[in-house]
Order: structure tokens, then sequence, then C-alpha cells
């Protein structure tokens, strides 16, 4: 009997959840992924790899930040012709994203015809979402609108959401187009994430502390002296109690840390590899600035770092603290001087 084909496109690191379920649930199947940038093609590589997985095929579409329309076009074209159009037959196209992926909607638009079925699979945590119009009409924006159209998808529109342009695929239309549809509802249901991530977890060491880094960079904060002085006395604080190697320091994917010699105060997780991988079971403390990765570990504590240091600006500080507070029901501490750090460190 003649295995299924599913095509998965995995554009970012929200969606990694919904590979690793599509590479367990399909296990009987060909399973090709579709990755969007160059450290999601290593964590997968890596796993397939790591876990001696014979039916997952991976391949990289490079994307690059500064091409323009005429290069994205002509790129994702090509990368159609050559790693798409005509490789398979009735296969099943699985997406999960209608944000900033024009790529997406192109090759959906172009494999429907001749695919089994299209299924949409929400990405964790999704709702769905209308951007709206701006408030002002600009002729850049309608010729962006009718671009992405003619080149891409009619279904595509730029639109505004939380004040930032997004290129946005229709809610209308992602149902249309899919065969089955799943919701963030019933996406709970079929998706145990702590699963999923101890099954294919590439990372052996048992920690017992996590550092989540923080990109400061993007709040334009420069690397310094006062900086680098002030994290030293705080892993200073987390070795009197863990030795180093129990200290797991995660890099944020795509950026480079502002702490010089970080290497120096733990074992160091590289950026690819998503927090979710190490086992929370063991791990005492996760600590960080205000990495998202804090609301879905399960450590036995959390601590926020923003209130012990000078760095950062007050303003900054007070922004990032409202935000983690107001985006999880979990329990955060926030040490305001290296005694009280100590002291949780030690209950």
């Amino acid at each position: 009997m003649k295995k299924e084909y599913v095509i998965f496109f995995c554009e970012s690191y929200i969606l990694v959840e919904n590979a690793l379920y599509i590479i367990n649930f399909y296990k009987e199947s060909n399973i090709h992924i579709i990755v969007y940038s160059f450290e999601l093609n290593l964590l997968f590589n890596e796993i397939v790899d790591k876990k001696h997985i014979t039916n997952v095929k991976i391949t990289y579409f490079v994307k690059r930040r500064e091409e323009n329309l005429i290069q994205t076009v002509y790129n994702v074209n090509s990368f159609f012709i050559n790693s798409l159009k005509n490789k398979v037959k009735d296969f099943t196209i699985i997406f999960s994203t209608q944000f900033f992926a024009p790529d997406t909607a192109f090759f959906i638009k172009k494999l429907r015809k001749k695919s089994k079925k299209v299924i949409f699979l929400s990405p964790k945590n999704y709702t769905e979402t209308i951007p709206t119009k701006f408030e002002k009409f600009s002729w850049k924006n309608a010729a962006k609108t009718i671009l992405n159209k003619l080149f891409f998808n009619w279904n595509l529109s730029v639109k505004k959401m939380h004040g930032r342009e997004v290129i946005f695929l229709s809610n209308d239309y992602v149902k249309r187009v899919s065969d089955i549809y799943i919701s963030n509802l019933e996406r709970k249901k079929l998706v145990n994430s702590t699963f999923l991530f101890n099954s294919y977890t590439i990372i052996n060491s048992h920690f017992k502390v996590v550092f989540f880094d923080t990109p400061f960079q993007r709040d334009g904060i420069e690397p310094s002296s006062l900086l680098d002085s002030e994290m030293e006395s705080i892993f200073n604080d987390i070795l009197t109690k863990y030795k180093h190697d129990e200290i797991a320091i995660k890099l944020h994917p795509g950026e480079r840390s502002l702490i010089s010699d970080i290497e120096k105060y733990g074992i160091i997780i590289p950026s690819y590899i998503p927090g979710e991988f190490l086992s929370y079971m063991e791990i005492d403390f996760a600590i960080t600035f205000w990495s998202t990765t804090i609301f879905d570990n399960n450590s036995k504590m959390n601590i926020s770092l923003n209130n012990m240091v000078t760095f950062l600006p007050s303003d900054l500080r007070r922004a990032r603290n409202s935000y983690l507070l107001n985006r999880t029901k979990k329990n955060i501490l926030f040490p305001v001087s290296h005694n009280q750090f100590k002291k949780i460190l030690s209950e």
C-alpha cells in the first residue's frame, strides 16, 4: 500500500510544536517539512538525525530580509518548481499561519488542486484575528496589496494589527481552502506539548537551573562594563549553590548574547534549540529578564531579574514587568537585591 505523503510549512519557531505533532501523528507517512530559517533547518535536521527518523524530509526555503519584491517572486517560483512542483500526487497539505507568509499562500494556491486534502492546524494559543484597515488611504499600501494579490495569492491583503503592518491571508479563504480546519480549542485536545518535547528532545543533560538569555539589543541596550559586572554578580550568586554543569544557558534564537563570556557561567544551549526541549521536571529555577519561554516551562519557580539591575532604563523595566504579569498566571518572583535573590535560591 502506498504511503500517504504530507507537506507541512513551518515558517517560524511558534510552529515547531505543530511540526512535532505532525511527525508523531503521521509516523506511517512520508513527511516533507518546509522550513523558512537556517535555525529551523539545523533544529529539524538534528532531530531527524538523533532520533533516527527515516520518513521525514527537511527542505530549507531560503528567505532573505534584504530581498525586493522581484527577487522574492523569483525565489518563490524557483523553489516551487525545484522542490514542490510535480514531485508527488494525492498529498496532504498542512499549514498553520495567515500572517507574513505570502510565499506559503502562493504554494497552497499552486498545490491545492493536486492535493488530496488541505488541513489548517492552528498554531499554539491562536485566536482568529481580523486585522483592521489603515485609518488613512495610502497608495503605498494599496500597491503592496495589489502586488501581493497578483504575484502570490489573490486572497492576500496588507492591513494593520497591533499597530504594525501585516500581510494577511483572509480568514474566509483559510476556511474555504481547508478541508479540515483545526481550531485552537480542537488543537488543545490533540496536541500534548509536554509529551512531544520530551519525546523528541535532543538535550541529554539534566539541569537544575535554566537562564533564558534576553536580546537586549532589540530595546536599544548596548554591551557595557556595567551590564557585564551586574550579570557576573548574579551568576556568582547562582554558582554558590549550583555547579557549572547544572546551569543551562539558553541563547535566544537569531540573536547574540550581550553578556561577555557567558559560557563560563553554565552549559550553552544553542539558540536554534527551543527552551521547551529542556526537562523542566528536574529544574528548580527558570531565570530570565522577560523571555516568553518562562510562560510555558514547568520549573518549580520562575524568577525575573528586571528589578535587580541598573543597566535597564526604569521605563523599560516597568513595561517588561507589566508584560510578564499580564501574560501569565504563573507565579513570577521579582527580587530587588542580591540578598533577596540568594534567599530565594536557598529555599
